[in-house]
């Protein structure tokens, strides 16, 4: 009878370590799939951020581009203006030239110093 107990006993304890055994199988199966879920809704989550980076580096580098083209026209435009404001101020000062040179062929300009002199003289005694 103790034999049969004993016998009963190590069969229940086998059935109990076998048990124990699959249940932390499962357990460890369980946590495997869990842990590999897990890791999937990462790497999904890390590919959308990797996406979601790429465009906003596209963004930002269409961005330079037209600020780069703004300023460039805006460059040009200037530079432009300054070019017709010199070309401008070159046509006053031809012009300015131009009726200097013709004002020396005027007769006052003709006189001798002395003769300018002279008049001037004369002029200053005339009463006003």
């Amino acid at each position: 009878e103790d034999e049969a107990r004993a016998d009963a006993r190590i069969a229940k304890d086998k059935a109990d370590a076998l048990a124990k055994i699959e249940a932390e199988k499962r357990w460890r199966e369980q946590l495997k799939r869990d842990t590999l879920d897990v890791l999937a809704v990462q790497v999904k989550e890390k590919e959308l951020r990797k996406q979601a980076d790429l465009k906003y580096r596209e963004t930002l580098v269409n961005l330079s581009k037209e600020e780069t083209l703004k300023a460039e026209k805006m460059e040009r435009m200037r530079k432009e203006k300054i070019k017709e404001k010199n070309m401008a101020y070159a046509d006053e000062l031809k012009a300015q030239i131009r009726m200097q040179q013709e004002r020396k062929l005027m007769e006052p300009f003709l006189m001798t110093k002395a003769e300018r002199e002279m008049n001037a003289s004369l002029l200053r005694r005339v009463p006003s």
